[in-house]
């Protein structure tokens, strides 16, 4: 800027002149300049403002052409910026005085055939970070917008400090004649400048203006696939806003939409599921189904995502369509299927769903060897009248409880953690644990679920000695592998319960001979497959193929095997079976474990 200029701004402006600005007296603004030349550099002492720009607010015409015409070739007042750094064009425009800003916009064109250097009003940005476009429009200055439009196309793409475009604006607001226009002025070239936050594309899905969006859709092509700065394209909007139509405007204008993911490898479908938008589920499964396949930076797809956001209405609709059981139990990074999370969350109607899809498998292990009824599935606490007729052998009553509240099978008592299969497996009635089973929807990993202690309805059946209970969840486990021969249940037999005891280590120190029988000739048959976990702490398992070749070298929590439990209690009846045991094996046991074993079951003294 002209030094001059500089020079004689700091020159405060006299309050008659500054009257003579307010009013649109020309004769006061001659009288004035003819005196003191330098007068018309003088600016207002709070605002910084020259005549130039009080004029302009106020709409005198003939008062800025005048001082345009005393200006002369000094250009520099025509882009001068007050202490809120707005330009006089911004001041006019704000203000609605369309005359003064075409007035203003003609000399700029005189201007600028003279200095092409000179800074361009219409793209210069005031305090607020807008430029007079941004302005007009915020304003609502519409005939302006398009005057300023048509002097300088490129203010179609000027973006404030919210990097937000003219187009964005109009678009928001809904200005569709603007829209055309400023569409209109936009070559495919210029998309990409259109905004790095949120295009205007992005404003009309969240402003649910579906006229800007077709005019947009029609008229810049290239817009549909411009990202926000977390990688949302307008889809990705439309699904969170649960925006149908415009689903089905965005997917007819290009296909592949739903197929692109964000930052986070998110598609819309995950959106959808993550905001709880049914309609914008149902639209995008309609139209591009297979996206429900697809996983995100965690591996989770949209059923792991609906269940994270307790999307209940989400889930409901997914489960509808007939989909592989691989997507409906799909591990993520963790290992974590769906209902995992369910678990996790203790999210009971969801679980409740989950449970009674035939498809679920509710027994899967994730990385840290844990299945979902580890995290003790908790549906609803246990009520008064299912305990009661537990409790009470009312076979009657069990029965007419569960055909009335089906889901509450998996419900669980308020302190111990009990559910129904552990009531029933404790109490001995084999019948009762017959029925329990039969409203799990064969949800095998009931089974293998604990109670507060850690315990499974094994543990407890085995503790108190039920043996026909024990082989009735024996055999329901055998016909479980047999209709799912791929069948991966943490096995049962193996699983540690309360201080790390497992069903052999029970049955020792409760003295069940009988059910340690029945458990040794049950596991011969059962195939082993080690997790990495277990081959650590027993590397001499890693070659065996079946479970009763490792079920006498669990240790639990004090680090006792089955065997050094029932030589510590003296009992000869479990010595003598475990030992045959560790012969027919074959193993270095005997060795490593039984005869020191021996020699202190033999010397009680030196126990």
């Amino acid at each position: 800027m002209d030094p001059v200029f500089w020079k004689a701004a700091e020159n405060l402006m006299d309050p008659v002149f500054r009257k003579a600005a307010d009013k649109g007296n020309i004769v006061s603004l001659q009288e004035f300049v003819a005196v003191k030349p330098n007068t018309i550099y003088s600016t207002t002492k709070a605002e910084k403002n020259t005549a130039l720009h009080i004029a302009a607010s106020e709409g005198h015409t003939l008062f800025v052409h005048h001082f345009l015409l005393l200006v002369g070739t000094n250009m520099e007042l025509m882009v001068s910026q007050n202490n809120d750094g707005d330009t006089p064009l911004h001041l006019a425009v704000r203000a609605g005085h369309l005359e003064v800003v075409e007035h203003l916009i003609l000399y700029l064109t005189w201007a600028r055939g003279i200095d092409a250097n000179l800074k361009e009003p219409t793209t210069m940005l005031n305090g607020k970070g807008n430029t007079p476009m941004h302005d007009a429009l915020s304003h609502r200055q519409l005939d302006i917008a398009l005057k300023l439009l048509e002097v300088n196309p490129r203010c179609a793409n000027a973006l404030n400090t919210e990097m937000q475009s003219p187009l964005y604006i109009a678009a928001r607001e809904g200005y569709l004649h603007v829209v055309k226009r400023i569409a209109d002025q936009l070559s495919a070239a210029s998309v990409s400048t259109i905004g790095t936050h949120m295009t205007a594309l992005h404003q009309a899905v969240l402003a649910d203006d579906i006229g800007a969006l077709d005019i947009l859709l029609d008229n810049i092509v290239k817009l549909v696939e411009v990202t926000d700065s977390s990688g949302n394209n307008a889809l990705h909007y439309a699904a969170c806003h649960n925006r149908v139509h415009m689903i089905s405007m965005l997917h007819n204008k290009n296909s592949t939409l739903a197929y692109m993911k964000n930052i986070e490898q998110h598609t819309a479908l995950h959106k959808a599921a993550k905001y709880g938008s049914v309609e914008a589920a149902r639209e995008l499964m309609k139209q591009c189904p297979n996206t429900v396949e697809m996983v995100d930076l965690c591996g989770r797809n949209a059923f792991h995502i609906s269940i994270i956001n307790n999307k209940l209405r989400v889930l409901k609709l997914l489960l509808e369509y007939e989909l592989p059981e691989e997507i409906l139990n799909k591990q993520d990074n963790d290992g974590n299927t769906p209902l995992h999370h369910a678990a996790k969350l203790h999210q009971g109607p969801i679980l409740w769903l989950l449970l009674n899809d035939l498809r679920i498998n509710s027994y899967m292990i994730n990385n840290e060897g844990h299945t979902p009824w580890d995290d003790q599935i908790l549906i609803e606490p246990m009520t008064r009248d299912l305990s009661d007729a537990i409790d009470k052998g009312d076979m009657l009553s069990l029965v007419n409880f569960l055909a009335y509240y089906p889901e509450r099978v998996y419900s669980v008592t308020p302190i111990r953690g009990h559910t129904s299969l552990h009531l029933t497996a404790s109490k001995g009635d084999d019948w009762f644990v017959h029925h329990v089973l039969l409203y799990t929807n064969r949800n095998v990993g009931f089974i293998t679920s604990k109670n507060s202690d850690g315990d499974t309805p094994l543990h407890l059946a085995v503790r108190a000695g039920h043996l026909e209970v024990v082989h009735h969840l024996m055999r329901y486990l055998a016909w479980a592998r047999e209709i799912e021969p791929n069948l991966k249940l943490k096995e049962p037999l193996i699983t540690p319960g309360k201080e790390g005891n497992t069903l052999l280590h029970e049955a020792v120190i409760h003295g069940r001979h009988l059910v340690a029988g029945s458990l040794l000739n049950s596991c011969k048959e059962i195939k082993f497959t080690a997790a990495g976990e277990f081959i650590k702490e027993y590397p001499e398992c890693a070659d065996f193929s079946s479970i009763y070749d490792v079920f006498l070298i669990i240790r639990n929590d004090d680090g006792d095997t089955a065997l050094h439990l029932a030589v510590k209690a003296g009992n000869s009846v479990f010595v003598d079976m475990l030992i045959k045991c560790a012969k027919v094996m074959n193993l270095e046991l005997t060795t490593r474990y039984a005869k020191v074993l021996i020699l202190i079951f033999y010397t009680p003294s030196q126990i």
